[in-house]
């Protein structure tokens, strides 16, 4: 859990680095999740992703799903 959970947290900053149309990435939001919500202005920024992440299909979408259903948070949260 704790790799997952420091993998979720550099994800997020990395999303933070990386500039776009919509302006620098948001810290509580993941990169693919980004990706996937933009994929109209940037379709190959989500291809290019799901490809990093061969092994899990539509990686992205399911990612930005995650993220509007606050699935990554502490139930607590949720």
């Amino acid at each position: 859990m704790v790799i997952k959970q420091f993998a979720i947290a550099l994800d997020q900053a990395l999303n933070t680095l990386i500039k776009l149309e919509d302006g620098w990435g948001m810290a509580d939001e993941m990169l693919s999740a980004r990706a996937w919500r933009l994929r109209g202005q940037h379709p190959e920024f989500h291809v290019w992703l799901d490809r990093i992440f061969f092994w899990d299909t539509d990686h992205c979408e399911e990612c930005y799903q995650i993220e509007k259903q606050r699935k990554q948070l502490p139930e607590e949260y949720q």
